[in-house]
């Protein structure tokens, strides 16, 4: 668990354990799960009970179910150190977890007994409580996967369509703290440790770069929290909170002692999964899953705040490995990797706080020529953010991307005004997200060049560098892709052969000063082929 020890639980206020009090209750919580290792204590068979430990709670697992503890702790973040305190935590847990993961989790159960001789869900008094939860594979967790490398891209897609989903069923909230207070507070925390020189230079380093960050988004958290995109989120969204259940994402393990650090803005939470996923070397997945979300979501104007985030995030996650190597009795290998947690996330960090000039690319080709697949691959090798034409023109109107609209060719949503709607959008959404800092991929067909210039205009004015990626491939190769798709009916193109025909009559192939930044792609070879083509787009101008 990411541990942002920012605030008290907002409510109750009890007041604190004496030193000697929260050590005689500390070990005799300790004593009581040690006791729940006996298979007997159980109301259910068991003989395979293991213990987890994190920094607040004790997991014990039995095979088929897991019982998490909450430790008798009273932190400047949280307040466990009453038995009302732990009931109370263990009930929102239940209740917040619910909302992603109610397969999971089932229900809280008093522990009886005594320390030394403990009941799961017996008679009595309750000496203690426990969130119940249905055992998952510990190999499943999503962070695992990552780490072995044993994750594809359609997965981070479904993990973005389920985080995009779930934030779509909440309802708007005033913050409760604000963004720049939340990163201020964290950075100041860090910054008052005690840390080696070197480390110190470089924190004082990514200050200077969230100060000017900071100056710039106080308007947009404003602007965010009126246009309600401030909700009660997950607020622990990384790797480990992700569980593989029967095949797709479960997010669980929400922040349930802080209701102020989980009233953010939804960008926030995307910004911890797109960190974690830099953390751990895998910038292509990273930017894969905030394109899917936004292309869900359709909010590219939270990509405005995405790089601060990223970087409140993994100085949070620097921080905790921070308190840890603080801690005494650790065995040398355990060092060795807080130490390497420590340096990967304050390199991340740096990387999100000064990142190198973004680039601008766009494609240009007719229908079924492959854009969307070469586009795709180059949202990963760039990286980039896409936007997408189809999409677009659809979000506009109020459609899915995979509604059809019937518009005949040239009319309704594909009239020469709508055309020019869609391409000022595209521009404006460029525009937003290479002023942030980031990478953009226009993925449009491009056949005018009146639709192309105003991108390399904007292109020349920010200094970005600029490519147009023209996709072929024989004609007879585009209509039966044409076909292919329609009977599919999954994809958000309504082009259809007809559409094509229309094309062929008005494209305007690059010419002039266009062909200095042109690359061309044939898609009809193998995909080995393209996926070469796409690398050497990527490394050009890098």
């Amino acid at each position: 668990m990411a541990i942002d020890p920012q605030t008290k639980r907002p409510g109750k206020r009890a007041a604190s354990l004496p030193r000697a009090s929260e050590g005689d209750a500390l070990r005799a919580t300790a004593r009581l799960v040690e006791a729940l290792r006996d298979p007997t204590r159980h109301p259910r068979a068991t003989d395979a009970i293991r213990v987890l430990e994190t920094h607040v709670s004790f997991i014990v697992l039995t095979g088929s179910h897991a019982y998490k503890l909450k430790k008798p702790l009273r932190l400047d973040f949280l307040d466990f150190s009453s038995l009302e305190s732990r009931r109370l935590a263990c009930e929102d847990e239940l209740r917040l977890n619910r909302r992603t993961a109610p397969e999971l989790y089932l229900r809280v159960v008093p522990i009886t007994g005594s320390p030394d001789a403990p009941q799961i869900d017996g008679t009595g008094p309750p000496i203690e409580y426990a969130v119940e939860m249905r055992q998952f594979d510990p190999e499943a967790l999503l962070a695992k996967r990552v780490e072995t490398g044993e994750v594809e891209g359609a997965l981070i897609d479904d993990l973005a369509r389920s985080v995009a989903g779930f934030h779509a069923g909440l309802g708007a909230c005033a913050a409760i703290r604000s963004p720049g207070t939340t990163v201020r507070t964290n950075l100041g925390e860090i910054l008052r440790m005690d840390l080696a020189a070197a480390l110190r230079a470089r924190c004082e380093s990514i200050s200077v770069s969230l100060d000017v960050l900071l100056a710039r988004l106080e308007p947009v958290f404003v602007e965010r929290e009126r246009a309600g995109f401030v909700r009660e989120c997950h607020g622990d969204l990384h790797l480990a909170n992700v569980a593989l259940v029967d095949g797709r994402p479960v997010l669980f393990d929400c922040l349930e002692f802080d209701r102020a650090l989980r009233t953010i803005d939804v960008i926030d939470e995307v910004a911890f999964v797109h960190m974690d996923l830099l953390a751990n070397g895998r910038g292509d997945l990273a930017h894969r899953f905030v394109n899917t979300y936004l292309e869900e979501t359709g909010d590219y104007a939270g990509v405005a705040c995405l790089r601060l985030f990223s970087v409140h995030r993994a100085l949070v996650r620097a921080k905790v490995a921070l308190i840890r190597a603080r801690q005494s009795g650790l065995e040398e290998a355990a060092e060795a990797r807080i130490a390497r947690e420590i340096e990967r996330h304050v390199a991340v960090a740096e990387s999100q706080a000064s990142p190198p000039k973004p680039r601008l690319v766009i494609t240009c080709g007719l229908a079924g020529s492959g854009k969307t697949t070469v586009s795709g691959q180059l949202v990963e090798l760039l990286p980039a953010l896409r936007v997408r034409s189809d999409v677009e023109r659809k979000r506009m109107a109020g459609l899915a991307a995979a509604a059809h609209s019937g518009s005949p060719i040239g009319e309704g949503l594909y009239d020469r005004e709508g055309s020019l709607r869609t391409y000022a959008r595209l521009e404006a959404l460029a525009q937003t997200m290479l002023e942030s800092g980031q990478s953009v991929l226009v993925d449009a067909a491009f056949l005018r060049r009146s639709e192309r210039a105003p991108f390399r205009a904007l292109a020349r004015r920010g200094g970005f560098d600029f490519r147009t990626v023209v996709c072929e491939a024989p004609i007879e190769v585009l209509r039966e892709r044409i076909e292919a798709r329609r009977a599919r009916g999954r994809d958000a193109s309504e082009a259809d052969l007809a559409v094509l025909d229309h094309q062929l009559t008005i494209h305007e192939r690059p010419a002039g000063e266009e062909l200095e930044d042109l690359v061309v792609v044939r898609t009809d070879g193998l995909p080995a082929e393209v996926l070469t083509a796409c690398r050497a787009i990527a490394n050009r101008g890098a």
